[in-house]
């Protein structure tokens, strides 16, 4: 009985992991689509990639399923691939210019290498992390919604209140978690 549960755990950890990966594929197809300017494929790629990224997480530790593999390296690989396949998407179209992909790679590469591991409370340094990398998939969205329809660009924009206002107890739950006292985090 025993092998029967760990063969069901390792199928849990590979789909989560699988899930996670999906990013990576999404992001290439989000930077050609763009290119292309077939924005609405850009947009669909680009969406299902930060769905991903929104359960992934919560699903490994619903199934019991975490791994250091899919949390440290998988997980922040994703999603600045995501992140960079948007982005480059967007250089190759003239919108941004390159350096503004170097800077997001290099304050990326510092926050997770540098700062981090040396801060006594990295968990914080992650809020402002995830603030800013939502904030910039924010943007690519709502600018790919503007070639696509820009009505949707008015009705994404409408909806951030309401889904703040559905998010709000795990909102307030991270950043409680993320600014808890010293004595708590041990």
């Amino acid at each position: 009985m025993p092998e029967h549960k760990n063969t069901t755990n390792m199928k849990a950890k590979i789909f989560v992991n699988s899930i996670t990966l999906l990013r990576f594929p999404l992001a290439i197809t989000t930077a050609l689509a763009i290119w292309q300017g077939e924005f609405a494929i850009a947009a669909g790629a680009f969406c299902v990639g930060l769905i991903s990224d929104f359960i992934d997480g919560p699903l490994a530790r619903r199934l019991n399923a975490e791994t250091e593999l899919g949390a440290k390296i998988l997980e922040p690989l994703a999603d600045t691939a995501l992140l960079l396949g948007a982005s480059i998407g967007l250089v190759l179209i003239q919108i941004i210019p390159w350096p503004i992909i170097i800077v997001l790679v290099v304050l990326d590469q510092i926050i997770n290498r540098l700062v981090k591991p040396h801060f006594p409370r990295p968990d914080r340094i992650l809020f402002v992390q995830a603030v800013l990398l939502e904030s910039a998939n924010a943007g690519i969205l709502l600018y790919l919604l503007f070639f696509i329809q820009p009505i949707l660009v008015y009705i994404t924009m409408a909806s951030i209140p309401i889904i703040i206002y559905a998010k709000r107890k795990r909102i307030k739950h991270f950043a409680k978690w993320c600014f808890r006292n010293d004595s708590s985090a041990r």
